[in-house]
């Protein structure tokens, strides 16, 4: 079965309203300012998690190997799996010869089974821990 790596854009467009909310707040309060400065901060980062969402390449994997854009790969050309944490926030860069290949994190679609799949073909990782 193939899975898509993906980011939830869902999520994170409706985490961007925030700021629409509170300028509208501050609308009835008569802060015409600030209001126009929230709107601005929450479309601009509307605008970014649109052109990420399409700029970014997919990954798709399945129990054999993975895609990034055309390019396939196998589990066991990965030189090493690289990850950042803080807190609940995992950061992870896949390195296949030297040059990083795909970077994600823990809130992507799929990341769980994804790390699954790397530790069934010895890929060293610390996703899980």
């Amino acid at each position: 079965m193939k899975y898509e790596l993906k980011r939830q854009i869902n999520i994170n467009m409706i985490c961007y309203c925030a700021p629409l909310v509170i300028g509208l707040c501050a609308l009835v309060a008569g802060e015409i300012l600030a209001f126009i400065i929230l709107l601005l901060i929450g479309v601009g980062l509307m605008v970014n998690e649109i052109i990420r969402s399409k700029k970014d390449e997919k990954l798709i994997f399945d129990e054999n190997g993975f895609h990034i854009g055309d390019t396939p790969y196998r589990y066991d050309s990965i030189e090493k799996i690289e990850s950042n944490r803080w807190r609940y926030l995992v950061w992870v860069r896949i390195i296949v010869d030297g040059n990083i290949v795909y970077k994600f994190d823990n809130s992507y679609e799929n990341y769980k089974e994804f790390a699954k799949q790397l530790t069934l073909h010895g890929v060293d990782h610390n996703l899980f821990s």
